[in-house]
């Protein structure tokens, strides 16, 4: 009888999806045709096969690349509706925005992204109050989106649509106020340079929830944030080599 392989602990992970990065980031070339999206969607598919493994799932070696290809696949299926094309990677910006985050904010969003705790469980892992949890991670990602939007790179066509891009992020929230978002309103329908960046901070918006955890795993893995790592070596399956992971995560 032929044994089945076995699947991979963190440190095995890391390195055959460091060897598959390559041919992952080409394929995903292959389907979207655009390099910023590309690079993006092979870390976003690293980081949901890592956090299956985390919580248990038995996946063979042998099966790895073939899970991540699926993934790749099914993002890629799906962003055909994710509104203009990409310009520049999304994941970057959230990187930086993540580093310079305070490390209490990284660390909720950590617990409730990437280790996908409730808030009562995240309470007992930072011995708090479950309202203090979700408060603190609510706090956090209202942060990060703002900021991710401020972040996104571009330059208004008219210096005197600086102001109005400055504006955007907020408004794209839904934190302006009437009169501003009625004047901002009427500024975009006559103005292309500003509608498009619009619909591009649209998009961004979008694909925040999507690749939060996957730029938590970058930060981490690229060893900017190790405050994290007693998150990490708490969970188990990824404490023996997370770390282990470099640039390939972030392509």
């Amino acid at each position: 009888m032929t044994e089945r392989p076995a699947a991979p602990d963190a440190a095995a992970y890391t390195r055959l999806y460091e060897s598959e990065y390559p041919r992952l980031v080409g394929y995903a070339r292959t389907l979207t045709g655009n390099p910023w999206m590309a690079g993006d969607l092979v870390a976003e598919a690293h980081f949901r096969v890592w956090r299956r493994l985390r919580a248990g799932e038995s996946i063979d070696t042998d099966a790895i690349p073939g899970e991540l290809t699926g993934v790749i696949r099914g993002l890629a299926v799906a962003s055909v509706n994710w509104g203009p094309p990409q310009q520049s990677s999304l994941l970057e910006p959230l990187i930086r925005v993540l580093g310079e985050l305070p490390q209490r904010w990284v660390t909720a969003l950590w617990l409730a992204e990437a280790e996908d705790l409730s808030p009562e469980e995240a309470a007992r892992r930072t011995r708090t109050t479950a309202e203090a949890a979700a408060a603190l991670v609510e706090r956090a990602r209202e942060s990060l989106r703002h900021e991710f939007l401020r972040a996104q790179p571009g330059t208004p066509a008219s210096a005197a649509c600086g102001g109005h891009w400055d504006m955007l992020p907020g408004h794209v929230q839904g934190t302006d106020g009437p009169h501003q978002a009625e004047q901002l309103a009427v500024h975009i329908d006559g103005c292309r340079d500003c509608r498009l960046r619009m619909e591009r901070l649209v998009a961004a918006d979008g694909r925040l929830a999507a690749l939060t955890g996957a730029a938590l795993l970058a930060l981490y893995d690229r060893g900017t944030a190790p405050y994290l790592r007693p998150l990490v070596a708490a969970g188990g399956w990824a404490a023996a080599g997370a770390a282990a992971a470099g640039a390939g995560t972030a392509g």
